[in-house]
């Protein structure tokens, strides 16, 4: 939690560290680059601050009942795995572990809430697909794994494509998934 809320916001200086966010369809390139005079670490920054006033805002408007327990421990795991896909999806600095937490969250909350359960399994497949992308065992020497890495940019592109479509899915989504859900699609408890 130290390396994504706090260092990122910090001392940590590259756009993305293997991460398959936003982030992954550029080079990698120093926080402190500017683009028409704003950091790319202020874009991220401020993207991530838009991300909380999106999800406080679809809190506040699908409403805070109390009186239905099951329902409102579904809704707690939905803003719970928003809050922390969205960091990893749009802030700089992000390594491939820092959706670990998000994947718990998914996990529970696809067995709360039906609906979500294809995206427990999208953030998972690339979750898995990220850590073998930067763990894969190699005897290559030191000088040529950046060209090996380089070699793996449609897995790069394609894992990117993957998460930021179903992050773009569940913001426009968010609303609708803290209501209640419609009586022909509850929720599996």
């Amino acid at each position: 939690l130290d390396h994504v809320f706090i260092r990122s916001f910090t001392i940590l200086t590259f756009t993305q560290l293997n991460a398959f966010n936003f982030w992954a369809f550029g080079n990698v390139k120093t926080v402190s680059e500017t683009v028409l005079g704003i950091t790319y670490a202020h874009i991220g920054h401020a993207a991530y601050l838009a991300t909380l006033l999106w999800l406080f805002w679809a809190l506040v408007r699908a409403g805070f009942r109390q009186d239905d327990p099951p329902d409102t421990l579904r809704r707690l795991f939905i803003a719970a795995a928003y809050a922390c896909i969205a960091p990893f999806m749009v802030l700089t600095a992000m390594h491939e572990r820092y959706i670990a937490p998000a994947i718990a969250f998914l996990v529970v909350t696809a067995f709360l809430d039906r609906r979500l359960r294809w995206l427990a399994i999208g953030f998972s497949v690339t979750y898995t697909l990220n850590l073998l992308f930067v763990l894969r065992p190699s005897d290559l020497p030191p000088a040529e794994l950046a060209i090996r890495n380089a070699s793996s940019f449609a897995v790069r592109i394609f894992g990117a494509v993957l998460n930021s479509g179903m992050f773009l899915w569940l913001t426009v989504r968010l609303h609708s998934l803290l209501l209640p859900p419609a009586p022909d699609r509850e929720p599996s408890s």
